[in-house]
């Protein structure tokens, strides 16, 4: 494990007073700065060249590919990590009993289509929230994200599969790889029997899903209540999971 303290003497102090734990290794532009008994400091020339060349004694992967910036281990690390903080606030939206205020304020953080998704959620009358989800799709016609939550609408609430599938088919046009796409249209064809078909994106659920807990549960409950060949495995991913 690597970390990055700048010269927060705080995170020694902390762990100079922990005292079942493996010795660290201090890296500093300055040794004289710092003092341990238990540890080892190693004078570097800067933060930036240690890393370059740490990265290249473990043989990892070039952090930036000149040849492929798009495809760099650090563009693809930062992608995640807003990818994980866009969940967050997702998350955090769905959550029941936010005020007005919260969720007015929480509105200018996520995609601009999502201030369609938060009325629906708000909107208990079903007509209407179909009314919201058309709008929405009206004004933002590349959303997959609303387009498969509106598919989720009229399967569970609306029940009108044709439309459903129509919807579901249309997010997995615009974004044939995502995780949660694939997991819902698997979920779709779960509740209609076709098991065999659901496998399919079931699986490929499975190759996008990276670090999602929510999502990797919500998948191996399906494999676990469908798939017979699966059942132990699931099983033992669920305990880890939950």
């Amino acid at each position: 494990m690597i970390g990055y303290g700048g010269y927060n003497t705080g995170i020694m102090d902390h762990l100079r007073k922990t005292i079942r734990r493996k010795p660290i290794y201090w890296c500093c532009r300055d040794k004289n700065r710092l003092s341990t008994e238990q540890d080892f400091i190693v004078e570097i020339e800067g933060f930036d060249r240690f890393i370059l060349v740490l990265n290249d004694k473990l043989k990892h992967p070039p952090l930036i590919d000149p040849d492929n910036v798009e495809n760099s281990v650090l563009v693809k690390n930062v992608i995640q990590q807003v990818k994980n903080y866009k969940e967050q606030l997702r998350k955090l939206s769905q959550r029941g009993g936010m005020k007005d205020s919260e969720l007015k304020a929480l509105e200018p953080q996520l995609p601009t289509w999502w201030g369609y998704e938060l009325k629906a959620m708000k909107e208990t009358d079903p007509n209407k929230k179909n009314e919201i989800y058309r709008k929405g799709l009206r004004a933002y016609p590349e959303s997959f994200e609303l387009c498969v939550n509106y598919a989720n609408f009229l399967t569970i609430i609306g029940k009108d599969h044709d439309q459903a599938e129509k919807h579901y088919k249309k997010a997995l046009e615009l974004e044939p790889n995502d995780a949660a796409v694939n997991g819902n249209y698997a979920k779709f064809l779960l509740i209609k029997g076709e098991e065999s078909q659901a496998q399919v994106y079931l699986d490929k659920a499975f190759n996008s899903v990276d670090n999602q807990q929510d999502l990797l549960v919500e998948l191996w409950f399906y494999r676990l209540a469908h798939y017979p060949d699966y059942r132990q495995q699931a099983i033992e991913q669920l305990d880890v999971l939950l």
